[in-house]
């Protein structure tokens, strides 16, 4: 491992984040405590005022782009689709419309200075005909037809309810493979298999469907693969269940690939509900999924090379419930995480974790300028978890219970450390060794405006050769040791190395928590 990137590097993946950390505010979740847009004639919805499936969204922002993070198209309050990536367009699917039922449509845009802005509601016409080149397909009508033109790409095969043996299922640039709700389903081939539906192309979505992965065996096991040189692809309400390895599996040059509103089951044997290798894409997003049951992780954007904070950037882990990750072994903090995030400015909001066995949420990776924000973490061994080279991440507004130890900062080795995150106003409540932990070479972060309810072990933070953070305006109460202890740490290199310069200052601290 290589030593920490620079400062003015880090400096920079912080502010990306500053944005990115906005993203709680759009419609695309129902993150606690949003704050109510506003409406302002510089957003505006831009078309069409005929909504068909198939159709594409789009806005007119008259605002400078770098303002802007993200847009959600609401229909009658309520999001159709969303994008994180820029020129933020969506597509219309036939459940969509099905679901309206005053046709009012807007635009809501968060911007880079913390405010998320309505546009005027439009009155628009549903027309359930779909647009462009169509095969509507059924378990004994035009499926050969419509297998070979999902491969080729540039249609919309819209599948009748029924169970499917399609064998390795492939969708083309432009294919969008739309079925009837959960009673359309996908069966995995028969015997070993590596995946039920594999992408490689631009602008592909598919949604409203099932995937039944028959259950353990052998092959790879996916349920839905992303291969290299994929952009813009959409998977949205689907059901994945009996997977053998991963729920939804993207790797090399890829970018766009966006989890939406879909529930994945792993019923205990499979490995990961959705795991994206992010050394060499960006912009992944998982949203408002409810994932389950899986062995090692529920979501993984998996860890890229420390020192290397330009490369997968921007992943979204919004507004998911993700219940489960434990295995039959103890893995020592290699898995068994309900989110791990590698890459920098990445958005980790609005989730909630249980019963993950090590952690809810960790970084990894080149992890800097990322937003940890109001998560609801329970039942783990650790809450939120920063591995070495996390720098610049700011940590807020989480509550946290029923764990071991609330947060840590790990120590420094092989080079590398983490350094100037910020923690503020989380919640820990019930942690049976310590609320917080930071570990040698864990310096200058500012923690300010937490509150620690009942704590274990020696003292409520532990400041283990960790120099130079300002613990300022906390709040602890029923806790049976002192609110800081400071304690030498030894290095990877034998040294022992003493923490300092620590500011510990207007602190309060009760020996009963109040009632409520």
């Amino acid at each position: 491992m290589r030593p920490s990137v620079s400062r003015q590097r880090a400096a920079e993946a912080a502010a990306l984040a500053v944005g990115l950390a906005l993203l709680a505010a759009l419609a695309i979740g129902a993150v606690a405590g949003t704050r109510e847009a506003r409406t302002d004639s510089s957003i505006a919805y831009h078309g069409p005022l005929t909504l068909r499936p198939g159709a594409k969204l789009t806005a007119k922002i008259s605002l400078p782009s770098s303002r802007v993070v993200g847009v959600a198209f609401l229909l009658d309050g309520r999001p159709i689709a969303s994008d994180t990536a820029p020129p933020y367009t969506a597509v219309v699917l036939p459940e969509d419309l099905r679901r309206s039922t005053r046709g009012v449509m807007r635009v809501r845009v968060l911007t880079r200075n913390a405010r998320t802005i309505d546009s005027p509601a439009v009155r628009v016409r549903l027309d359930e005909r779909p647009v462009g080149r169509i095969i509507r397909a059924g378990p004994a009508k035009n499926l050969r037809r419509a297998v070979a033109a999902l491969a080729a790409g540039r249609v919309t095969v819209l599948l009748a309810p029924g169970e499917y043996d399609l064998g390795h299922l492939r969708l083309g640039s432009g294919a969008r493979l739309i079925g009837s709700g959960p009673q359309t389903t996908l069966l995995a081939p028969q015997g070993e298999y590596e995946w039920v539906v594999g992408v490689r192309g631009d602008d592909v979505i598919v949604a409203d469907l099932a995937i039944d992965g028959r259950g353990p065996g052998k092959g790879g096991g996916y349920g839905v693969v992303v291969h290299p040189g994929s952009e813009h692809v959409v998977l949205r309400r689907l059901t994945i269940s009996r997977i053998r390895r991963y729920g939804v599996h993207a790797y090399g040059e890829y970018s766009e690939v966006s989890v939406q509103d879909s529930s994945i089951d792993g019923a205990g044997t499979a490995d990961s509900g959705v795991l994206a290798r992010v050394a060499d894409a960006g912009d992944v997003s998982v949203i408002r999924s409810r994932i389950t049951r899986f062995r090692s992780f529920g979501i993984n954007f998996q860890k890229i090379d420390h020192d290397e904070p330009e490369r997968g950037a921007r992943n979204v882990a919004l507004d998911n419930v993700i219940t489960d990750i434990r295995d039959t072994v103890d893995t020592d903090g290699r898995s068994q995480g309900g989110i791990w995030s590698g890459g920098a400015a990445a958005a980790i909001v609005g989730n909630v974790v249980t019963r993950a066995a090590w952690d809810g949420i960790e970084t990894v990776g080149s992890s800097e300028g990322v937003l940890i924000a109001r998560n609801r973490i329970s039942e783990t061994r650790f809450g939120i978890y920063l591995e070495h080279e996390t720098d610049g991440t700011t940590v807020m507004d989480n509550t946290i219970s029923k764990v071991e130890l609330g947060m840590i900062v790990e120590w420094r080795y092989d080079g590398v450390g983490s350094e100037r995150n910020t923690f503020l106003r989380n919640t820990v409540s019930g942690a049976t060794r310590n609320s917080m932990f930071l570990d040698l070479g864990a310096d200058e972060n500012l923690i300010s405006g937490n509150r620690f309810l009942g704590a274990g072990g020696s003292s409520v933070i532990i400041l283990q050769g960790s120099s130079g953070n300002r613990i300022v305006d906390n709040f602890a109460c029923a806790a049976p040791g002192a609110l800081v202890v400071e304690r030498t740490a030894r290095s990877d290199e034998g040294a022992l190395v003493a923490p300092g310069g620590n500011e510990i200052a207007r602190n309060v601290v009760r020996p009963v928590c109040p009632s409520g």
